[in-house]
């Protein structure tokens, strides 16, 4: 059985699993209501969570590294509280004192605070380290789209990228 969160430590890391059920309840009324009924109705709490893949626009360490940044900031700042009972180390690095820090005791109760994990992707954009004060490369591009439909078509760098997307998906089942 996962941990389960207290209100305050959902309240902090912004990932509201149980802030509210349908009638207003409080966290702590929405963790009673959940313990009280789990047994006799099998139920979960999960989370699913919206995210863009990214990859490297280049082999360079510098594009790598960004689209690890771009991919904690996105996927992470949800995750890696309710997985690691912490934020991933590069918003820590950049955000420091303004990204608020967990107790123990919070940590240990959003560690492993879920029954399911769902996640929602719909693209992949590529990912470089851009210059802040450049407005040419402030945002990522939407991979093929330098392809006319008939390309993309027979893009067979691409399927051969979903193709091994979609045998991993199926394998992590």
């Amino acid at each position: 059985m996962p941990n389960r969160p207290q209100p305050a430590a959902l309240a902090d890391s912004g990932v509201l699993l149980l802030e509210r059920i349908a009638d207003g309840s409080t966290g702590q009324q929405g963790i009673d209501f959940y313990n009280r009924y789990e047994a006799s109705q099998n139920g979960q709490i999960g989370i699913t969570l919206n995210a863009r893949w990214y990859e490297p626009y280049s082999n360079s360490t510098d594009d790598i590294n960004a689209t690890q940044r771009t991919h904690d900031f996105n996927l992470g700042w949800f995750m890696n509280p309710i997985t690691y009972g912490h934020y991933p180390d590069s918003m820590r690095d950049l955000l420091q004192d303004r990204l608020p820090n967990f107790s123990t005791e919070d940590s240990a109760s959003l560690n492993g605070s879920y029954d399911f994990l769902g996640l929602n992707y719909y693209t992949a954009y590529y990912a470089g380290n851009a210059n802040a004060s450049d407005p040419e490369h402030r945002y990522g591009e939407a991979i093929g789209t330098d392809k006319s439909p008939k390309e993309t078509q027979v893009d067979l760098e691409r399927i051969k990228y979903h193709c091994g997307h979609l045998m991993n998906v199926g394998a992590s089942m």
